[in-house]
């Protein structure tokens, strides 16, 4: 597990949302392919050899579309990981980065379409339970952290 001081998180944030938002790209892919294949799948019949045929080669063009459009997205989900970031919910865009806060470990939380790292959550909780960065102080106790705006 890697930690994070806040600075080293923001300084990776731009890498981090581009491959976030290539991974919501790819899931998107993934999710299409599916779909495309349960419609093919109610819409067609075979009715002869030929339409037996044209379906088994019909379902292995959309496996192999599938099992590519999988791994692009576990390739990008790799690269992400090899940085330390943890994807949370690739729908919502949500990374936690390991810190290291008086001895406990605690997440840094960030979401797409935020700046910077402006909030935190217990490392046993999760996003519903994310408090901002400000708020970090009083709830561990010892440590100021950082302030908004500064």
């Amino acid at each position: 597990m890697q930690y994070f001081t806040i600075d080293e998180a923001e300084k990776i944030l731009p890498t981090v949302n581009k491959q976030v938002r290539k991974l919501q790209q790819l899931r998107e892919n993934v999710a299409k392919v599916v779909l495309n294949q349960q419609v093919f799948q109610h819409a067609v019949r075979a009715t002869n050899e030929d339409g037996f045929v044209f379906l088994v080669k019909a379902d292995i063009e959309t496996n192999l579309a599938f099992h590519k459009a999988c791994h692009a997205y576990y390739k990008e989900l790799q690269t992400l990981c090899q940085i330390g970031a943890v994807l949370k919910d690739v729908e919502r865009g949500v990374v936690d980065f390991y810190h290291k806060l008086n001895g406990r470990d605690i997440c840094l939380c960030w979401q797409v379409g935020e700046n910077s790292i402006s909030h935190w959550h217990e490392s046993s909780a999760g996003y519903s339970k994310r408090k901002k960065l400000v708020n970090l102080d009083k709830a561990i106790g010892a440590e100021i952290v950082r302030k908004l705006g500064t």
